[in-house]
């Protein structure tokens, strides 16, 4: 598994990384096997620093439930403390940007690491 996870996307660990210098509240939230979330806050943490820029992570096998479930969305909020309205969602899979936008959150469908860090600046956001 660490084998599989070894090599980040340079630009979007950079993209992460702006967000967090930036003072952006940073939550992870992912649809995988429970295991991933001890992965994340125990080894990747020190094989990846910046996996410890997020400030907690919501794994789907270990909440039992999965994006778009709303309920997974409501989750990662509840989690952080923040209103839907005050998150921005990021995602490559377009059913889960409308799950996001459902509840709503503002939303971002990922295509490519410069065009995500386009959106994110002209919503505010330091990318």
């Amino acid at each position: 598994f660490d084998e599989m996870l070894d090599h980040p996307f340079a630009p979007m660990v950079d993209l992460v990384e702006r967000l967090h210098a930036g003072g952006t509240p940073l939550y992870l939230l992912s649809n995988a096997p429970g295991f991933l979330d001890a992965w994340l806050r125990g080894p990747a943490r020190a094989r990846h620093p910046f996996i410890g820029r997020f400030r907690d992570y919501v794994v789907s096998g270990n909440v039992k439930c999965w994006k778009p479930d709303a309920a997974i969305y409501k989750l990662v909020c509840k989690t952080g403390r923040f209103a839907p309205e005050a998150a921005v969602f990021i995602d490559d899979v377009l059913l889960n940007v409308h799950g996001a936008r459902a509840i709503g959150m503002h939303v971002i469908h990922h295509r490519d690491a410069a065009t995500t860090a386009a959106e994110l600046r002209a919503m505010g956001l330091p990318a």
